[in-house]
């Protein structure tokens, strides 16, 4: 998704359909057909947003079937990430093993605006009059754009919103937090950050023993119990606003501008220029209801329930409360 955020005809509005689909690729002569967890799919149209949330299987095949699997790889590697990957459709739903070093070190580029810092171990050496005897100095280099970083980031914040797969250690968590889940058979993540810390969970065995349904749910209260634990003592920050970021109403129904007559609104960040244009013209009816997302989840996954206050005063509410 960072890949794709990164083109100007891509964005948090982009739609495809949650349907049951088969991918022709290599020039035609192989199929890859991918499925949501327990069959579910929405069977309408669906965004960036409520892909991410409920981790739809089909949208994410969509997307890297139009940008090239060859760019996921290329920014995989950027962001730090040198485990073995093929530029296959299956790539998009995280087929290849990536060990939990690495995807904490990626997705805190991603929580550094575009800033990829070296992984470090250790930071400082000293003997016992407290002389130095090494002090580390990681290499910073500027990877991607603030903008799509930034619009990533927002668009994960929802993984932890209602119908999403996070959504039900949402109160545990009380400043901004992005991330995204991920479960297969063998294994449970919960991978995210807050502008101050990147961490990655995983549960499971190393030697691919299946977990169980109950195993399966623990990556997530994991990672909320150790960043609010780690961060206890530092006030909530929100994620800084770069440049060439743009926040517009728009239309969630039909992804375009939000009119004076469109019956349902939500605030979505875009980098500049690949924002929408036109206007929706669709009246609104008496007693029309908000848009709602729907259920889904990753292949293998279990969604993990729950919900929460999702308007902006419950989220300060939340996060100040305790």
């Amino acid at each position: 998704y960072l890949s794709a955020l990164q083109q100007s005809d891509f964005s948090a509005v982009t739609r495809y359909k949650s349907t049951p689909t088969a991918f022709i690729y290599d020039e035609g002569r192989n199929t890859y057909t991918p499925s949501n967890f327990g069959g579910r799919y929405t069977n309408e149209f669906i965004d960036l947003r409520q892909a991410i949330a409920q981790s739809d299987n089909i949208y994410a095949v969509n997307t890297i079937m139009k940008i090239g699997a060859d760019q996921v790889i290329a920014m995989a590697r950027k962001l730090g990430i040198y485990s073995e990957m093929k530029p296959l459709p299956s790539l998009a739903l995280g087929t290849f093993p990536v060990s939990p070093y690495e995807m904490a070190s990626a997705f805190s580029v991603i929580a550094n605006q575009g800033v990829r810092v070296s992984p470090t171990a250790i930071l400082r050496i000293e003997d016992a009059d407290g002389k130095i005897l090494f002090e580390a100095s990681p290499q910073r280099e500027k990877v991607m754009e603030p903008a799509a970083a930034y619009v990533l980031t927002t668009l994960m914040e929802s993984v932890f919103d209602q119908g999403g797969t996070a959504s039900r250690v949402a109160q545990i968590l009380k400043r901004p937090v992005a991330g995204k889940t991920g479960t297969t058979n063998t294994d449970s993540w919960m991978v995210g950050f807050t502008p101050e810390l990147s961490t990655a969970v995983w549960v499971g065995y190393d030697r691919d023993r299946k977990i169980s349904s109950m195993e399966s749910r623990k990556a997530a209260p994991i990672f909320a119990e150790f960043t609010e634990r780690t961060l206890a003592a530092i006030p909530p920050k929100v994620f800084p606003i770069p440049d060439d970021v743009v926040n517009l109403n728009i239309d969630p129904m039909s992804g375009k501008l939000a009119g004076a007559d469109c019956p349902n609104t939500r605030m979505e960040a875009f980098v500049v220029g690949s924002e929408p244009v036109e206007y929706c013209s669709e009246p609104a009816s008496e007693g029309t209801p908000g848009g709602t997302d729907g259920d889904g989840v990753n292949a293998g996954a279990g969604s993990d329930g729950g919900g929460k206050d999702t308007s902006w005063w419950g989220d300060l509410k939340r996060w100040w409360n305790d």
